[in-house]
Order: structure tokens, then C-alpha cells, then sequence
């Protein structure tokens, strides 16, 4: 397991509820989603029960686990659609736009120039985006040597008691507020909420400018 624990196979936080909350006030109007590093579906399927018209993108395989999920919903048809490929191979072949664009614990597995070459890029072709990183004050921060490197340096994999007790393999790029409020800014988006969660998570919803 490279990228953690599949939280919203489980439950939805916060921010997942203001995402919602949003496709709930424009039901008839064909919301256009793209959840990325859906896992197995949880948010969304929520969302597609809520009304809205989703893409659901995963580096890895969950087909099976989402198509389960999409039946037990018995969601309409299309209304949610299964693509295995990672952010920058879809933006890459897909010029398609979106109303919302969900990033949820996965801006931290890019680089910090790809961070910004993907943000620039859905700048472009969405008008929300609700976001949430792993911070620099996080448990998972103690077990990440790299946090010492400037944030264009920053990248690299937790010691092993990291990567056994947060079963993230993957390397990362962790942030601080300000770091994640600037890359926003750089990239084009206008922040209208930030917060720094109990553990340490940065939750930000932004609009394109």
C-alpha cells in the first residue's frame, strides 16, 4: 500500500462535506466532478447519490471496488465513471473541464514543480477546488527527513516505522500553510477557506480567478 489508508471507504470528513454540500445547492445543474485519488469510491458515490456527474481517478486499480459501490448506490447510469491513470497522465490526454475538483490527500505524492504544473493546469478547466494535504506538523512529518529542504527540494519517502505505521511508501512532499497558501496563489486561485485541521492537515477551497 504506497499511498495510506483509504479513509473515505470508511467515513467523510470535513472537507468531503463541503463538497457535497455544494453539489447539493447546484443538484440540477449536471455538477461536473473530478475525484481524484478516489480509492474505492466513497466520496464518490456520495457524490453521485447528491446529483453530481463524477469522474473518479485513482493511480490504482479499484474498478471492481467502485462498480460494487456504484451498484449497492444503484446510481444512474454514467453517473459515475472509473478511469485508472495518475493527475498528470489525465490532464495530459483529457481536455475535459470541470465544475469541482477534489484533491484529497494526493498533491503531497507529486513534486513540488509537478504540484505546480497540475494546479496551474486544472486552474484552467474548473471553477472549484477543494484540497487537503499532509501538513508539516503532522505525526507523519516526525518519520520525513526532507522536511528539512527548502519546499523546491523537498521530496523524499518516511523511514521505515513511517512508512510501516502510515503505510505510505510513496515519497512526499509535505507542506506548511503558508507554503500550500502561496502555491495556491502562484498557480492561479483565489483561497476562500483555509484550515489547519487538529492533525496537522491543511484544508483549503479555492476558486479560479
Amino acid at each position: 500500500m504506497q499511498y495510506g489508508i483509504d479513509i473515505t471507504s470508511a467515513r467523510l470528513d470535513d472537507l468531503d462535506k463541503r463538497v457535497l454540500s455544494e453539489v447539493q445547492k447546484k443538484v440540477d445543474q449536471g455538477v461536473r466532478v473530478l475525484d481524484v485519488g478516489c480509492g474505492k469510491g466513497g466520496l464518490a458515490v456520495a457524490l453521485g447519490q447528491a446529483g453530481a456527474i463524477v469522474t473518479a481517478l485513482d493511480v490504482d486499480d479499484y474498478m471492481a471496488e467502485v462498480e460494487a459501490n456504484v451498484a449497492e448506490a444503484k446510481l444512474p447510469p454514467h453517473s459515475l465513471t472509473f478511469i485508472q491513470n495518475d493527475i498528470i497522465s489525465f490532464l495530459a490526454k483529457s481536455d475535459a473541464v470541470f465544475d469541482i475538483v477534489i484533491l484529497q490527500r494526493v498533491l503531497h505524492y507529486l513534486p513540488h514543480t509537478l504540484a505546480k504544473q497540475v494546479l496551474s493546469t486544472l486552474c484552467a478547466r474548473t471553477d472549484k477546488l477543494y484540497l487537503a494535504v499532509t501538513g508539516t506538523d503532522t505525526a507523519i512529518a516526525k518519520h520525513y527527513s526532507a522536511l528539512k529542504n527548502q519546499i523546491e527540494d523537498r521530496w523524499g519517502e518516511l523511514d521505515t516505522k513511517g512508512q510501516e505505521l502510515f503505510f505510505i511508501t510513496a515519497p512526499l512532499c509535505l507542506y506548511n500553510e503558508k507554503e500550500i497558501f502561496d502555491l495556491l496563489t502562484e498557480t492561479g486561485w483565489q483561497i476562500n477557506w483555509l484550515r489547519v485541521s487538529d492533525f496537522g492537515n491543511i484544508k483549503v477551497v479555492a476558486r479560479s480567478r
